[in-house]
């Protein structure tokens, strides 16, 4: 992901954030990383494994929780920043509006996720091919689950619905497998983010 930015964490534009918020941390790599280039903030990453590292930075630090349930932080962040919970959420409507409750007046929001539906561009990705099998016997089994697992392209009127205003929708194509011309989308399968001003 930090390649497909351009060497970036992020894309919005924060300046010196007092207090971040990661949900669906998983390792907490993200976390760590803002830890480390914003020394002066403090940085919670939440998420419902315990699967951190314990040796992180000062200003970052871990929470099990599940964030489908009601958000009860002390205090609201500069920046809240939801990545990857493709099929893991059911309600993503009330994640929004947890996230922009969450957010301090003038702070922001970034959402990043994935439309899992494969497709090729020139057509060479047939409905017959293993792998587009594959990934639609996924795509309803998440469905039947009651889990969205394209959740990335509706991120922006989500966002706009909870009342986050200057909403910024970027679609990055990430392409999978060796074959791409362009070096720089070798490694990639499609994700959508989408920035937020509250």
């Amino acid at each position: 992901m930090r390649i497909t930015l351009g060497n970036k964490l992020f894309l919005a534009p924060i300046d010196k954030p007092k207090r971040i918020l990661d949900i669906g941390t998983g390792t907490g790599i993200w976390a760590i990383e803002m830890g480390d280039e914003y020394p002066d903030a403090q940085i919670i990453g939440t998420d419902l494994a315990p699967t951190q590292p314990t040796w992180v930075p000062a200003n970052v630090k871990f929470e099990i929780d599940d964030a489908e349930e009601p958000w009860t932080f002390q205090h609201k962040f500069d920046y809240v920043h939801v990545r990857y919970l493709t099929a893991a959420i059911v309600d993503w409507p009330k994640l929004v509006r947890q996230a922009y409750d969450a957010t301090e007046p003038g702070g922001w929001a970034e959402f990043a996720d994935f439309n899992l539906k494969f497709y090729s561009e020139d057509g060479s990705l047939k409905e017959e091919q293993h792998l587009q099998k594959w990934i639609t016997y996924f795509l309803n089994a998440a469905e039947d689950f009651g889990r969205d697992p394209s959740p990335g392209s509706k991120l922006e009127g989500y966002m706009k619905e909870a009342g986050f205003e200057d909403v910024q929708h970027e679609k990055y194509r990430m392409p999978i497998g060796p074959w791409p011309k362009d070096k720089h989308l070798v490694r990639y399968i499609p994700i959508n983010q989408a920035v937020s001003f509250e």
